[in-house]
């Protein structure tokens, strides 16, 4: 009888130990579900698979290219897949890849006014103050020649001829 009450507890223990395994693997589980969700690697994932996925082909390239990294660092930063290799996302890279998008998109309007030419030309790395004045004022006058140059245009909408037809003497 000993014997069957000694196999009982060892039952039991077995039960308890594999019920509070069962119990610690879903917390487990669940926090690494949990990590994910709250992971801010996986929202700046998230947000490179969005921007790439607006763009043309080719945008993946030129944003390596602007971060001076090889492309395939960019796939892996933008991979959410557990099974595939990824690579984290510095915190200098995330302040590139917002301007990179953000001058894409802002790249799709043409600039008309002079401080908006000036604040580019201001974003242009190894430009000194003087450059960007002297650039700014060369961009401005041929801006002027260029809307003076298209205000001879004859009645019918041809441009006058570069020579002019002489008239001939009676």
């Amino acid at each position: 009888m000993r014997f069957a009450h000694n196999r009982d507890i060892c039952d039991y223990r077995d039960f308890l130990s594999s019920y509070f395994r069962e119990l610690r693997d879903r917390k487990i589980r669940g926090n690494r579900e949990y990590r994910v969700m709250s992971d801010p690697q996986h929202d700046l994932r998230t947000y490179l698979q969005q921007e790439l996925a607006k763009r043309p082909h080719g945008t993946k390239k030129q944003l390596a290219e602007f971060l001076n990294v090889k492309a395939d660092a960019v796939t892996r930063m933008a991979n959410t897949d557990p099974t595939k290799e990824t690579r984290a996302i510095q915190a200098h890279e995330i302040a590139k890849i917002r301007q990179f998008f953000s001058d894409e998109d802002a790249g799709a309007a043409p600039i008309r006014d002079g401080a908006e030419i000036q604040r580019m030309l201001e974003r242009i790395e190894g430009l000194t103050p003087n450059n960007v004045e002297t650039l700014l004022a060369m961009i401005q006058q041929l801006r002027q020649v260029n809307a003076a140059g298209s205000s001879h245009t004859q009645p019918d909408g041809r441009s006058e001829p570069a020579t002019f037809r002489r008239e001939s003497t009676p």
